[in-house]
C-alpha cells in the first residue's frame, strides 16, 4: 500500500472538533472499543437507529493539535491547523521518507487509492487516470484469445475495484469469476474465456467511457 491521505483542518473549527472527538472517543470506550475481523481493524461506537454501529478508525484518544507556529507559513496554510511541512517534520524522525514529486497540495476534491473524492458534494467517482487505465487494460486483454491466470487476476483485480463506484459491475464480473476457477494447480496454462466474457467485457468498455459513471 503506498497511498497515504492527510486532512487538516481551519483554525476556526479546531475547538468544535476537538469537543466532537472528545464525545467520540467516550462513546468508543463504553460501547465497543477495538473490533478485530476479517483483517480489518476498527473501533466501533454506539448502535444506530438501523441497527448498525458507528464504525472509526481510531479510538480518538488523542486530540488534534494546532501547528501552525511550527514553521513559515503561507497565507492559505495559515488557515488551517498544519501543512505539509508538518507533516515531514514529524515523519522524518521515524524514517519515513516520502517521494516528493507524488506530493499534491491539500484539496477538497483528493484523489485517494484511484478514487475522487469529492467533499463538499459527499460524492465518490472514479478517478480519471483510472478510468483510462482499466479502459486501456480491457482493450490490451481482447488483443489475446487466450490468457494464463495471473492475466485474469489483474483484470479481475482492476474491474472489481471499478465496481466500488459502479455497483451494477458486479453482474459483469461473472464470466472472470469463472475463469478464475478452472486453472486448479496450473497457473501458467493457456485458457480461452468462458462464453459471454466478451459481452461482460463491452459493457465495461462501454460504460468507463461514458460521461456519466452509472
Amino acid at each position: 500500500m503506498d497511498d497515504y491521505i492527510f486532512f487538516h483542518i481551519r483554525q476556526e473549527f479546531l475547538e468544535e472538533y476537538n469537543k466532537r472527538h472528545k464525545e467520540w472517543a467516550k462513546r468508543i470506550a463504553c460501547c465497543g472499543g477495538v473490533i478485530i475481523e476479517c483483517g480489518q481493524k476498527w473501533f466501533k461506537g454506539e448502535t444506530l437507529p438501523d441497527g448498525e454501529s458507528e464504525e472509526f478508525d481510531e479510538d480518538c484518544t488523542f486530540l488534534i493539535k494546532d501547528f501552525s507556529a511550527l514553521s513559515p507559513w503561507s497565507d492559505e496554510d495559515s488557515q488551517f491547523t498544519c501543512c505539509m511541512d508538518d507533516i515531514n517534520h514529524f515523519s522524518s524522525p521515524l524514517g519515513i521518507i516520502w517521494e516528493v514529486l507524488k506530493d499534491k497540495p491539500f484539496s477538497v476534491e483528493p484523489i485517494f487509492t484511484g478514487l475522487l473524492w469529492d467533499l463538499p458534494q459527499l460524492m465518490v467517482s472514479l478517478s480519471p487516470g483510472k478510468r483510462t487505465k482499466y479502459f486501456n487494460a480491457i482493450k490490451t486483454w481482447q488483443t489475446r484469445r487466450t490468457h494464463m491466470l495471473h492475466e485474469v487476476q489483474k483484470l479481475y483485480g482492476k474491474l472489481l475495484h471499478a465496481a466500488l463506484i459502479i455497483p451494477a459491475g458486479h453482474a459483469y464480473l461473472i464470466s472472470l469469476e469463472q475463469m478464475l476457477s478452472i486453472f486448479n494447480d496450473r497457473p501458467f496454462l493457456l485458457h480461452t474465456p468462458p462464453k459471454g466474457t466478451t459481452s461482460d467485457l463491452n459493457w465495461w468498455k462501454r460504460t468507463l467511457s461514458s460521461q456519466h459513471l452509472a
